[in-house]
């Protein structure tokens, strides 16, 4: 595999751990996994003294599963952090993270698994699990991995800047050595700390601004458009310096960077005045489908100022791809604040078979705003399609308390068959009801 390639699965590889381990921890529900015995449970921990790697990794994975109330496996967990099996490391990391206890032996045991580069069985290595899983422990472990920031294991440094991400309450004290990595010349490195001061509340990330900003221009796209990222989730006023590289990386570079640009731009909002709008308005003629949706999104978020890109994004609703239709609609509807046009574009879309995410992600940014579409997507609650019904119900979810004439309809779904759908329409009437 190439350098970029490589470099292009890391990216990537967070997103990765956390769908796993959402796919890990429903398996044993999904399968009528129950809460165990006294006896069951001792059955459990002897699983992980098995000889046999599946039998080890199973029983982890059912104590995962448990939770807090498998606080009393932590000891046999920590020493399963020394498996030969790096996926029986990675599913101990796992449980201790769901277990939740910040032991000290719990502490060390995980610290000692960041410099651990080996990949189980998905492709990921064992120090994200390990990180993840220090991230989920709380501030304990802070000052050891703001240390191991300026370590002389390349792989640690990346895992510790990972697991800061994580933690709650976000940890000021890092920005100091998140900084000097982005100045190091080690493009995983450099994402690594772009995604720590992400997690970070925007006050005290607002100091590495003026290093991103000339992240902006490396020659690395990944570094580029990790900046991009960093920039938007620092937010006005203090990202505003860079609007001009950003407007100039909405035409210049690979795709990725172009449209990370552009979400950038839009996330920063309306401080950003009416600079950037000729350039994403340009980025709806892209011949790249990814181009053309995050300028889209960006000239909708920047709402009234947009007014004069109404014409190409009436026009771009006639794009060949639904993605795009549902986005400009929605943008259409956040520019002019009318829905006449966008709303029947939006429930066709949200109709269509093979999940329409689109349609239903753009009324979540519509929110309150979205309300004159609750009467019809009430009507598609009652649709033959239990897809159409789970996008609708994801609709409304997006529109909020806004969509509180929903509720009858919402209502009627927890007498659904399926399982999935019930628990969504909880989900989405307690959210309704502000619970």
């Amino acid at each position: 595999m190439g350098k970029a390639a490589r470099e292009e699965e890391e990216d990537v590889m967070v997103h990765k751990l956390s769908v796993r381990r959402m796919i890990l921890l429903t398996f044993f529900a999904s399968t009528g996994f129950a809460q165990p015995s006294a006896q069951n449970f001792d059955d459990i921990l002897a699983g992980l003294e098995d000889s046999t790697v599946g039998v080890r990794i199973e029983a982890a994975a059912k104590l995962a599963e448990l939770g807090k109330e498998a606080t009393a496996a932590v000891p046999a967990l920590v020493k399963l952090l020394d498996d030969p099996s790096p996926d029986a490391r990675t599913v101990a990391a796992l449980a201790l993270g769901e277990i939740g206890s910040d032991d000290d032996m719990v502490i060390q045991g995980l610290l000692s698994r960041l410099d651990d580069a080996e990949l189980r069985s998905d492709d990921v290595p064992v120090w994200a699990y390990a990180a993840r899983a220090l991230g989920q422990l709380g501030p304990k472990s802070a000052p050891q991995l703001i240390a191991k920031l300026s370590g002389d294991n390349r792989t640690g440094r990346r895992a510790a800047a990972v697991a800061l991400h994580d933690i709650k309450p976000p940890q000021k004290q890092a920005v100091p050595a998140l900084i000097e990595l982005l100045v190091q010349n080690e493009p995983e490195t450099r994402i690594a700390a772009m995604y720590a001061i992400i997690g970070l509340d925007p006050k005290p990330a607002a100091s590495a601004i003026p290093t991103l900003q000339v992240m902006l221009g490396s020659d690395d796209f990944h570094t580029q458009y990790w900046a991009c990222r960093t920039i938007a989730a620092v937010g006005p006023p203090q990202a505003l310096p860079t609007l001009d590289k950003l407007v100039e990386l909405t035409a210049s570079g690979v795709a990725s960077v172009r449209s990370n640009a552009a979400e950038a731009i839009g996330i920063i909002g309306p401080a950003v005045g009416k600079r950037p709008i000729a350039a994403l308005t340009t980025m709806l003629h892209d011949d790249n489908y990814v181009v053309r949706r995050a300028g889209v999104i960006a000239l909708g978020r920047l709402g009234t100022l947009s007014a004069e890109s109404t014409a190409t994004v009436k026009e771009a609703m006639q794009d060949p791809s639904r993605s795009i239709r549902a986005e400009c609609a929605c943008t259409l509807w956040q520019i002019t604040g009318e829905h006449k046009e966008s709303l029947p574009v939006l429930l066709e879309v949200i109709q269509e078979k093979n999940a329409p995410w689109e349609a239903a992600m753009a009324f979540q940014r519509l929110g309150a705003a979205g309300k004159p579409a609750v009467p019809k997507l009430s009507e598609l609650l009652t649709s033959k399609s239990g897809e159409t019904q789970y996008f609708a119900t994801l609709a409304i979810s997006g529109i909020g308390p806004a969509a509180v004439d929903a509720l009858p309809a919402l209502r009627a779904l927890l007498e659904s068959p399926d399982d999935d759908m019930r628990q969504v329409a909880a989900g989405v009437i307690e959210k309704l009801q502000g619970q």
